[in-house]
């Protein structure tokens, strides 16, 4: 696949949320006379990667078994700390929803911690 045919579609795939789904670009079979017969260069690969948010480029080989784990570990360590993130803003969404506050203690030694207020509206 040519990078062209990729640019057009910004990445290729429709996921639910694009915003966390862990893309990465595979320049694959670099084994294949000595990595002489790309298609898409190193450099055209690693430009489009950062012209669409840094995406993570791996060149690898199945064969030769080169980047293939590195490959699928970005994409676990991704996924998983966006997951992560995405915890994080719905326990801060619900948090927000049952009028939960963050508020200070006139306290010296507080730590600020969020804690529940009660409604005074009379």
């Amino acid at each position: 696949m040519d990078i062209e045919m990729i640019t057009g579609q910004s990445p290729p795939a429709n996921p639910s949320d694009p915003k966390t789904f862990p893309f990465i670009l595979l320049g694959n079979k670099i084994d294949i006379d000595g990595g002489n017969s790309r298609v898409v260069s190193k450099k055209k690969a690693e430009d489009w990667c950062a012209s669409k948010g840094n995406i993570p480029y791996f060149e690898t080989s199945a064969k030769e078994d080169y980047n293939v784990d590195a490959a699928f570990l970005c994409i676990a360590k991704t996924a998983l700390a966006n997951e992560h993130e995405q915890d994080m803003d719905e326990k801060f969404r619900n948090v927000k929803s049952k009028n939960w506050e963050l508020h200070r203690s006139n306290h010296p030694h507080a730590s600020g911690c969020i804690t529940k207020t009660a409604s005074t509206t009379k």
